[in-house]
């Protein structure tokens, strides 16, 4: 069983990856690339966390974690795995895998495990855990550019933003004292401090050198293919609020900042993102074509409902 294992959670595009790395910069712990292990592998596989896995659902999980999740460099892992072995002792394998050195705590960083932290959190009773928020405009211009993107639709990433902060404040009511939320914007303004609070948050010991060499463990967390975190593994902190006016048009953004609407606020981003109203009444059109051709499949009928939804931004307070 993992000692304290510390999982960072958030919705994708949000800094996860940055904070990451600054922690496993740390010489008490250590870092391996995202396994999607709770919120993908274990669901295809339809079976609890410590339900023995037999032969057949062995190479399924193999089939998973090296398809669709496309976790790197397991080698020879798989030579010294037989069943039986439960669905989470896989996992703990998997992470000591990539431990570097005994004694380390384990940093994993899946993203969208944000929407499995009830699970998580009742396997490994002594995790902790760090939710990065980040302003859901900045956040959905993101979404909208990585080639693994589930919609190309505003609204929709908009929706997946919020659904990842309402899980994180979902299980903060409960456990309140096992997550902290660290806000992308607070931590590359002032990086010495918030790194401080979150160091001491998951009880490691802040050093100087996180902040100078968190590109060296992008560089062994983060695949070649993922372009979209280059940033990261450049080792240079960069302040990316606004990113957004290159990436959508105002009345994009101004669909996403209704949708969000009190919840945006609630973590600061209290700007609005203005907007004329022919650039509002040509993002909302833009928006139902996308949203009317990624429903066909539910039917003429069921698609013209969902474009139709887009009226729902326009009176989101």
């Amino acid at each position: 069983m993992l000692d304290r294992p510390i999982f960072v959670v958030g919705c994708p595009r949000s800094g996860t990856t940055l904070v990451q790395c600054i922690l496993s910069a740390s010489s008490q712990a250590f870092s391996l690339p995202e396994t999607h292990f709770f919120s993908y592998v274990l669901p295809e596989l339809g079976l609890a966390a410590d339900t023995p896995l037999s032969p057949d659902a062995l190479r399924q999980a193999r089939a998973l974690l090296e398809g669709e999740a496309d976790l790197p460099d397991l080698g020879e892992f798989w030579n010294h795995i037989e069943s039986p072995i439960t669905a989470l002792d896989l996992f703990t394998r998997i992470v000591e895998h990539f431990r570097p050195a005994a004694g380390l705590r384990a940093i994993e960083k899946t993203p969208l495990h944000v929407m499995c932290l009830d699970l998580i959190g009742s396997l490994f009773p002594d995790a902790s855990f760090v939710n990065v928020v980040r302003d859901p405009v900045d956040t959905v211009s993101s979404l909208l550019g990585v080639p693994w993107a589930a919609s190309r639709s505003v609204l929709s990433n908009a929706q997946r933003w919020t659904d990842a902060v309402l899980g994180a404040e979902a299980f903060a009511r409960v456990q309140p004292r096992r997550i902290r939320t660290a806000v992308y914007e607070h931590l590359v303004s002032h990086p010495e401090p918030e790194t401080r609070a979150l160091c001491e948050f998951v009880n490691i010991q802040f050093e100087p050198s996180m902040l100078e060499e968190f590109g060296a463990q992008a560089r062994r967390n983060v695949g070649r293919s993922e372009t979209w975190k280059r940033d990261v593994g450049r080792g240079v902190l960069l302040n990316r609020s606004g990113v957004w006016r290159s990436r959508m048009t105002p009345g994009q953004a101004w669909l996403v900042a209704q949708a969000t609407g009190p919840l945006r606020r609630e973590y600061g981003y209290v700007q609005g993102a203005s907007a004329r109203p022919g650039s509002i009444a040509r993002a909302m059109l833009d928006e139902a074509q996308v949203r009317f051709e990624e429903a066909r499949g539910t039917g003429l009928l069921g698609a013209a409902r969902h474009a139709g939804t887009v009226l729902r931004a326009v009176t989101a307070t």
